[in-house]
């Protein structure tokens, strides 16, 4: 997808929730701060969060850590 996202054929991302985009909070925020120099978008749709909004990163980070968690690594 970053490959897409360099090229300017993606721009908004949606998935259905953090865990499905990454359960490593250290890979999850590169690929978020990636994506973001791209100037593309995430929509988590579980969490209702939008990743360009302010209040979005600190939410972000916890649910990257919760994720993470889930699978006990």
């Amino acid at each position: 997808m970053p490959r897409l996202c360099r090229k300017g054929k993606i721009v908004l991302i949606l998935t259905k929730s953090f865990s499905r985009f990454d359960r490593n909070t250290l890979n999850m925020l590169k690929a978020m701060r990636e994506l973001y120099r791209l100037n593309a978008d995430v929509i988590f749709k579980r969490e209702n969060a939008w990743f360009h909004q302010q209040e979005s990163g600190m939410l972000i980070t916890t649910y990257c850590a919760l994720s993470q968690a889930e699978i006990g690594a």
